[in-house]
């Protein structure tokens, strides 16, 4: 659907999922008479993505879905507490010099 509108007008059809999602809130409370593709012709969304949507809506609220579910979390790559401790005082136990003399030995 996107790629069928110009360049200049694209700003106004950007993916809004709260958009989409309080356009569903007023369907369930029935306020408004939208159909599931006509919600996704709104917000750029399609029909089954919206559907998802709106299964997800009946358990959470809108602000619990907003947020990504790895928001406050490490990364997976990120070292472990005792990974940094044995760097840092690895780092404390030897002098750069030595770093150097082993690097010239083992590599040239």
């Amino acid at each position: 659907m996107l790629y069928n509108i110009p360049p200049e007008k694209r700003y106004f059809y950007i993916h809004n999922k709260e958009y989409a999602l309080k356009l569903f809130q007023e369907k369930l409370n029935g306020l408004k008479d939208f159909s599931y593709s006509q919600i996704g012709s709104l917000t750029v969304y399609n029909k089954s993505q919206i559907y998802r949507l709106s299964v997800t809506l009946k358990e959470k609220d809108i602000n619990s879905i907003l947020v990504h579910g790895l928001t406050n979390k490490p990364s997976n790559n990120s070292p472990s507490n005792k990974e940094i401790g044995f760097i840092k005082n690895f780092k404390n136990k030897y002098a750069i010099s030595q770093f150097q003399n082993i690097y010239h030995e083992d590599v040239i």
